[in-house]
């Protein structure tokens, strides 16, 4: 039986074994990362889980001919420390910078419902409690009065005293600056400028810096608000407009796309622009938009605003170059004949442009064309050559002039550059001396990191190889059982059957001879009964006829029986071969559930070592980076440079001649060592 989900283990397989040879970036020397297996988890969420991984062994290896400050770095690069204090102070850092205002806005929203309520409404719980509290001031101001008349200065003090409390516990009311009514502190989004906004202001003024390009982002005192503050009191809907428009702000006016229908006018992202096309599609509408002028389509016809079309065609008319009747796209013919295969699949004839088969050229004609173009060739280079001639003399009399102002102006400038050159020395020094050893710093360190990252794809490369392998031979032993099962069904089902018919057959037999004696039986019957009666022929073929129509009529009736049991069995047989395929079925769908989960634990654990790796390079940039500072600012002598050499004496250069080739670095003798493992900080 052939197995209907063979296609799909055969792309999961491919997709497993789908890394592709990477490429060198030029700047860092690293490869780029090949392609991982496509799964329905988002790899996104593994930016959120690498600390709480080691770091790959891989990182952990290096040279040991290198500078003493490289195993340092490589090590350091590797703390978890690090990465975690980074983390918090980018946390505090943007509390920091959003102010006390906007932590009493979160607790506000966090612990008081009525912050979604509307403005007016707001107002008028203010102003009742504003009256509530003035009725209660007043009214312990009069019994305090009266407790105090025997000592004057006691009711006063404790009038203060409670009013004090009173606006302690009451509200903190704001101004809006832009309606200008009261509204409670904890309500209102307060900026960095010290302006306060209620949420319909603040909400309004999101909804016009989102219509006018010019606003936006929404700024307060000629400064942008930050995205943060934003954001925070806007709904899900607004965040989402706000993102998108932020999205469409941020190309430019030339750049940006727009769907050329009226009823739509939607904006089209960048991702979904295909550029090698000459017709694009709206994501929304589905029309068909011209890649030049950005209208609506010309119906396979030229872009009236194509620039360079003309200039093309005349050329083309110079050229012989004949034109696809359907892509419009240009042909050259060197060598063959005049059938021409254009990469649309179009055919048509090199000599009129016509669809093949549909003109009355010959090879004749061919060969007049090309000779005609051979000599309108001839004519074009032999002008070429004449106005070359002249351009080289004007050329020549501008080259001599421009050598002659070059000159000057090139001793001058190494006048001027030697003076330089003269005070730069006298002054840097040192600075090259750090650039050298930070350079030489830097290739080491390279070379590490290309050693590291070739360790670590590698090793990925060979667990996918190993799980495909593991695929591979599940499937063909699902395969091999299931054959088996549906075989030995098969035959099953085939020897009921010939047992059935043959039971058929031998009660047919049985019944025909019953038959045939009951039949002589009644003959002798007749001849001996009917003896001497008149017409005893008419009377015996009567009787006969009666028992052969009862003989037919079970005999029919076997027949049917025998069909029924037939068809019941192969009924029975389709069932018992439904149910086993639908569980070879259910076995097959959960193999691929296992194997969809190990490639997906396969790459989740590529790109969080993927992760790890790229944290880590970029860690050791800061530390190198950090150390060249050191050096600057320190102000002392540079000093020369340790080697940490091994069992093997290499001398440092020999070591960096190496730096720019992996297959170089792989091939030497340097023993590697495992840098102890860090601490995991939870």
């Amino acid at each position: 039986m052939a197995n209907p989900n063979a296609g799909t283990d055969t792309n999961r397989n491919e997709n497993i074994s789908n890394f592709n040879p990477p490429q060198r970036n030029q700047k860092t020397g690293l490869l780029e990362w090949p392609a991982l297996p496509k799964i329905d988890v988002p790899l996104n969420s593994c930016e959120g889980q690498w600390l709480d991984h080691y770091p790959p062994s891989e990182l952990r290896k290096i040279a040991i001919d290198c500078p003493e400050d490289v195993p340092r770095i490589v090590r350091q690069s590797l703390q978890k420390e690090q990465y975690i204090l980074v983390v918090g102070s980018l946390v505090v850092e943007d509390a920091d910078a959003a102010g006390p205002q906007s932590k009493e806005k979160k607790c506000s929203k966090d612990g008081d419902a009525s912050s979604h309520l509307s403005r007016n409404s707001c107002a008028v719980s203010i102003r009742s409690e504003v009256s509530r509290h003035r009725k209660s001031f007043s009214g312990a101001k009069a019994w305090l009065t009266a407790k105090g008349k025997a000592g004057a200065g006691t009711g006063e003090r404790g009038v203060r005293k409670l009013l004090r409390e009173r606006a302690a516990s009451a509200p903190e009311i704001s101004e809006c600056c832009s309606c200008f009514e009261n509204t409670p502190t904890k309500q209102m989004v307060s900026l960095s400028c010290q302006h306060k906004y209620c949420t319909t202001c603040f909400l309004q003024l999101v909804e016009t810096a989102m219509r006018v390009e010019s606003l936006f982002p929404p700024k307060c005192c000629l400064t942008v608000i930050p995205l943060k503050a934003v954001l925070a009191p806007l709904t899900l809907e607004m965040k989402e407009r706000y993102k998108a428009k932020a999205q469409e702000y941020a190309v430019s006016v030339s750049n940006r796309w727009y769907c050329p229908d009226a009823f739509c006018g939607v904006w089209i992202p960048p991702s979904k622009i295909k550029r090698h096309l000459a017709v694009q599609k709206c994501p929304r509408c589905h029309i068909s938009i011209c890649s030049v002028c950005r209208g609506r389509a010309h119906n396979r016809g030229d872009c009236p605003q194509e620039s360079g079309l003309y200039e093309t065609l005349e050329e083309a008319e110079r050229q012989g170059w004949q034109r696809c009747y359907r892509c419009h796209a240009m042909v050259e013919l060197t060598s063959g004949c005049r059938h021409i295969t254009c990469k649309c699949k179009a055919e048509f004839c090199y000599v009129c442009g016509a669809r093949w088969a549909t003109c009355a050229c010959t090879e004749d004609d061919m060969a007049t064309r090309r000779a005609e173009l051979a000599q309108r060739r001839t004519v074009r280079e032999r002008e070429a050559e004449q106005e070359a001639e002249i351009a080289a003399a004007i050329a020549a009399v501008e080259a001599m002039e421009r050598r002659e102002e070059e000159e000057r102006i090139r001793r001058e400038e190494q006048r001027r550059r030697r003076e330089e050159e003269e005070a730069r020395e006298r002054k840097s020094q040192r600075v090259l001396e750090i650039a050298e050893r930070m350079q030489l710093l830097k290739e080491s360190l390279r070379t590490i990191n290309q050693m590291q990252q070739n360790d670590l794809l590698n090793r990925q490369e060979r667990q996918t190889q190993q799980l495909q392998a593991q695929n591979a031979a599940r499937k063909s032993s699902l395969e091999k059982d299931g054959h088996d099962l549906i075989g030995h069904l098969e035959a099953n089902r085939q020897s009921r059957m010939d047992s059935l018919l043959a039971a058929h057959a031998a009660e047919l037999k049985r019944l025909q001879a019953a038959n045939e004696e009951e039949e002589n039986e009644l003959i002798v019957k007749m001849t001996r009964l009917l003896k001497g009666c008149a017409n005893v022929e008419e009377r015996e073929m009567s009787i006969l006829k009666r028992l052969r129509n009862t003989q037919k009529k079970d005999h029919d009736e076997m027949r049917a029986r025998h069909q029924a049991e037939i068809s019941d069995l192969k009924r029975k047989g389709s069932l018992e071969l439904k149910s086993l395929q639908a569980s070879l079925s259910a076995r097959h769908e959960e193999q691929q559930k296992q194997e969809s989960e190990a490639v997906r634990q396969l790459v989740q654990a590529a790109v969080i070592e993927r992760i790890w790796f790229d944290r880590a390079v970029a860690r050791r940039e800061e530390l190198l980076e950090a150390y060249r500072s050191e050096l600057v600012s320190s102000g002392q002598a540079v000093g020369e440079l340790v080697i940490v050499t091994g069992p093997e004496q290499r001398d440092i250069t020999v070591f960096l001649c190496h730096k720019n080739s992996l297959d170089i670095v792989a091939q030497t003798s340097l023993e590697n060592i495992i840098l102890p493992e860090v601490n995991d900080v939870r």
